[in-house]
């Protein structure tokens, strides 16, 4: 890793590969903090609006079709940016058509399912939703499943301003129907509800229209895409599905286990401990890409310095977030209090978990998706054995230290199988190296520089 650590500020230039990911993290970035102002925001509003059983309800609803989600895209996605980078024998018509179509029929499943199965489970799936919080649900899959997957067809064609409207809107529109709803005092879960029905399906009508076009752009698509798409995209597909349940156990397992209510103090100190992640997540999706179009070793020099800089950043930022909220929670809600000490607990684990989610884009687009399964195979396993045992007793308060155990087991051993696989050190993985501050400069130079007259 010599040639890492001797890399000069004035290599950093916009054609360069860690300019190119600079200058498209930062206008991804932008659009992310747009994102998480008006995300955060509008779950303000809504905790404001509902009080801890409401915000729990809604936040129910959100869980139950970001999980579908990622259950059924089925990682048509990853394989995209994976066949239009390294592997290119297939057009960019035929890679949308295969995306659109079988995004909308995964997403149609779950209704059809619970619709075949209604009389039989119908009791249990209202339970805590209700009818027809449950069919709104069901009924904003297809759309997700289809955004969340040309979404990474943008990333692989380098359209970040498709990219960061389909990740910008649905924020966007859900906090204006919040505010609607402030200042016309409606206080129902069903009328939250469907304001976020709305605000995810209309970014959705949008990505029907960029892969539609794309896909009818020229001659139909040939048939050997399809298997091969699933083929790549059902081992990304397995880490994806992992990793996200190992994210999500403690939502699943304190929604089970404990009152409702509990539900929605938990979630505000989930959404602000995961404010983090908005940094290794533009990262990740523009580092994948670039990883895919090049050399096994030039990828992991760029995704070293990408490692080690968002860690440090994230626990920069989890200083100042942790005292921010623990004095604006209990002034603008007061009955959210408790979740404060939640948020100290999650925090650190949040910090590890940006590692594995910057390798796990290096994993996938050097084509080794199953390296992102284990580790999160190993997290969940934990979390699930030791879940049900500390969370009855010790309550909100041992989930969150649960959770961020989990995250840091999986820091671990994401590390380990990266440091097997590239022949880097953990040391260059995660502490800041002083070639690095000075590369600064050079990540500001294609936006500082004077344009030549």
């Amino acid at each position: 890793m010599a040639a890492l650590n001797n890399l000069a500020p004035e290599a950093v230039a916009p054609s360069t590969p860690r300019g190119q990911i600079a200058r498209q993290s930062t206008a991804v970035l932008a659009g992310q903090l747009l994102a998480l102002a008006c995300g955060f925001t509008s779950n303000l509003l809504v905790a404001w609006l509902l009080g801890p059983e409401g915000k729990g309800q809604i936040y129910l609803i959100q869980f139950t079709a970001s999980t579908a989600v990622i259950f059924l895209n089925l990682g048509l996605g990853p394989s995209a940016v994976f066949h239009l980078g390294r592997e290119r024998r297939y057009s960019e018509a035929e890679i949308a058509s295969t995306i659109l179509w079988p995004s909308l029929l995964l997403g149609v499943l779950p209704a059809a399912l619970l619709g075949l199965s209604w009389p039989w489970i119908g009791h249990l799936a209202t339970a805590k939703l209700g009818f027809a919080c449950l069919w709104m649900t069901l009924a904003a899959v297809p759309g997700m499943v289809l955004t969340w997957n040309a979404n990474f067809f943008n990333l692989a064609q380098g359209r970040i301003l498709a990219y960061n409207f389909l990740r910008i809107a649905p924020p966007v529109f859900f906090l204006l129907g919040s505010v609607w709803l402030s200042l016309s005092a409606t206080r129902a879960v069903i009328s939250v509800a469907i304001v976020w029905l709305i605000s995810v399906s209309i970014p959705a009508l949008y990505a029907t229209s960029i892969l539609y076009k794309e896909s009818v752009r020229r001659a139909g698509p040939r048939r050997g895409f399809l298997p091969a798409a699933f083929r790549f995209g059902v081992r990304s597909h397995l880490g994806a599905v992992t990793q996200y349940l190992q994210h999500r156990v403690d939502i699943l397992l304190v929604g089970i286990l404990l009152p409702l209510g509990d539900l929605g103090i938990y979630s505000i100190a989930v959404v602000v401990a995961e404010l983090l992640w908005y940094v290794p997540n533009t990262l990740a999706a523009v580092l994948m890409p670039h990883v895919a179009v090049r050399s096994d070793e030039d990828a992991t020099k760029l995704t070293a310095v990408f490692c080690r800089g968002t860690v440090a950043l994230n626990a920069i930022l989890a200083a100042g977030l942790a005292l921010i909220c623990s004095w604006l929670i209990p002034w603008i809600l007061p009955a959210f209090r408790s979740s404060v000490s939640l948020i100290w607990l999650l925090l650190p684990g949040a910090i590890a978990a940006s590692v594995f989610k910057v390798l796990s884009s290096d994993f996938n687009g050097r084509g080794r998706p199953l390296e992102t399964f284990w580790p999160a195979a190993v997290s969940l396993s934990l979390c699930l054995v030791a879940g049900p045992l500390v969370i009855p007793r010790f309550g909100m308060i041992g989930a969150a230290v649960v959770t961020s155990a989990g995250y840091f087991l999986n820091a671990c051993l994401y590390l380990r199988a990266f440091s097997r696989t590239a022949s880097v050190s953990y040391t260059d993985l995660l502490l800041v190296h002083s070639k690095d501050l000075l590369s600064i400069k050079g990540f500001l130079r294609p936006w500082t520089a004077q344009p030549e007259q």
